[in-house]
């Protein structure tokens, strides 16, 4: 698992903003490996929203 913060005011954090389709500041995303979105929130998320959003994503994408 990696977590990465883009800064848009780099041409690579602007692509990645781009490419995205980020429409709101601050953006959250949960991608799988091969980029494909399983999470998206816009705005201020609480510590909890965003454990929750990646506890329950990671226990997804875990083989069975």
């Amino acid at each position: 698992m990696a977590f990465l913060r883009v800064d848009v005011g780099t041409d690579e954090g602007l692509r990645a903003y781009d490419s995205a389709r980020i429409v709101g500041h601050p953006s959250f995303l949960i991608l799988k490996p091969d980029g494909s979105e399983l999470w998206r929130a816009i705005g201020q998320q609480t510590e909890g929203a965003l454990t929750t959003a990646i506890e329950s994503n990671l226990a997804a994408q875990t083989p069975q």
